[in-house]
């Protein structure tokens, strides 16, 4: 029986993407691998609880590495950073997994949440990942 507004201040605010074969390409850009799309109250900012988690691989060839990181409106999320490496390649989209966990600064209004991955050496692929966010107080 609340109005909209009524419930984006007072309830829970969720979202979950995600997909398979992130592919990154380079060092110096961050690929996109999954992207929620939040809408919070603007009158009553909440932080997000963002999980990320995925498999990562190296394709072909052995010492792919790579960066994955959290970002809200494409701005990484301080202390979101995590380095991969996978020394020996995996078959079947089997590899290593990785995770990022965080609770962000209060976000008012409309956001996107994302993971970002880089390349820095090899074919490094992330397989099989999640993104969820979901408002807490």
């Amino acid at each position: 029986g609340l109005s909209k507004e009524a419930r984006l201040k007072v309830l829970p605010y969720s979202k979950t993407a995600s997909g398979t074969d992130c592919n990154p390409n380079a060092a110096a850009t961050y690929t996109d691998c999954a992207t929620v799309n939040v809408d919070g109250s603007t009158g009553f900012p909440r932080r997000y609880y963002v999980s990320f988690d995925g498999i990562f691989d190296s394709v072909g060839a052995p010492n792919a590495r790579g960066d994955c990181r959290l970002e809200a409106d494409n701005v990484p999320i301080a202390g979101t950073t995590i380095r991969l490496e996978q020394i020996t390649p995996h078959t079947g989209e089997h590899g290593d997994g990785a995770g990022i966990n965080i609770v962000t600064p209060a976000l008012g209004g409309k956001h996107q949440i994302s993971v970002a991955c880089n390349e820095n050496a090899g074919d490094l692929r992330v397989h099989q990942f999640q993104l969820s966010a979901f408002q807490v107080r």
